[in-house]
Formats: C-alpha cells, sequence, structure tokens
C-alpha cells in the first residue's frame, strides 16, 4: 500500500520540477519513503515558509537513492514522469493589499506560466515578463 508524504518545497526547485529540468530532489529520510508512494509538493515562501496559496504539485516516487557518498539519514527521491493533469488555471491568488484574483488572462502568474511552459506550450515574452 502506497502512502502520501506532503513536504514543502520553495518556489525555484518546483518551477525546475515543472518544467521537467528536475526530476529528483535530496530529501531527509525521516518519512520511510517507498517506491510507489505519493508525494504532495506543498510551495511555501522561502522567509517564513508560509503556504503560497498555489496549488500543490504531486508527484509518485520511482527511485530512491541512499548512501554513494549521501550522508546517513539522506536519500534522493526521483520522481515517475508527470502524467498530463487538466491545466486548471483559475487557481486563486490572494494579493498583499488582501484583493483576491483568479489567475489567467493576459498576465499568467509565474506557477500557470512554468507549469504552461513545460506542458510544451509557448509563452510570449511579454507574459513571462507580467509573471515576474
Amino acid at each position: 500500500m502506497s502512502n502520501q508524504h506532503v513536504l514543502k518545497i520553495h518556489p525555484a526547485p518546483l518551477a525546475e520540477l515543472l518544467s521537467g529540468a528536475k526530476t529528483a530532489e535530496v530529501r531527509r529520510n525521516d518519512r520511510g519513503f517507498q517506491v510507489g508512494d505519493t508525494v504532495r509538493l506543498m510551495e511555501v515562501n522561502p522567509e517564513t515558509l508560509n503556504w503560497t496559496g498555489r496549488p500543490d504539485l504531486v508527484r509518485t516516487i520511482s527511485h530512491i537513492q541512499t548512501g554513494y557518498g549521501l550522508p546517513d539519514g539522506m536519500c534522493v527521491l526521483s520522481y515517475a514522469q508527470a502524467e498530463k493533469q487538466e491545466a486548471g488555471h483559475g487557481h486563486v491568488t490572494p494579493r498583499a493589499d488582501g484583493v483576491v484574483m483568479k489567475c489567467g488572462g493576459p498576465g499568467l502568474c509565474a506557477f500557470c506560466t512554468a507549469e504552461q511552459e513545460a506542458q510544451g506550450h509557448r509563452t510570449s515574452s511579454r507574459r513571462r515578463l507580467l509573471a515576474a
């Protein structure tokens, strides 16, 4: 039986996972990870470690590496290729001034831009600038 592990992740490594440039992560091996387990990655603000409110990224562990120079208690989790999921652009993003905006339109957020690029959609340079 597979388990689900909820883990925090900073925006930069999350974007790399979404783009497909990154397929594995070094993590503490403190949760009994097993091949086939699901990892739910929740993006957090690097300074406050509070959840950003963006949708979680879910991946399945395909391989676990320990030893080979890794410190005791650490492992490398490799993730299976993500199944194509509904894009779901339209998640709600609270702004600093308290206004809640629905993602989409001419200025996609950085999360949606990275997700679209990871899915092979072209994003105009104007949208990339607006998302930054």
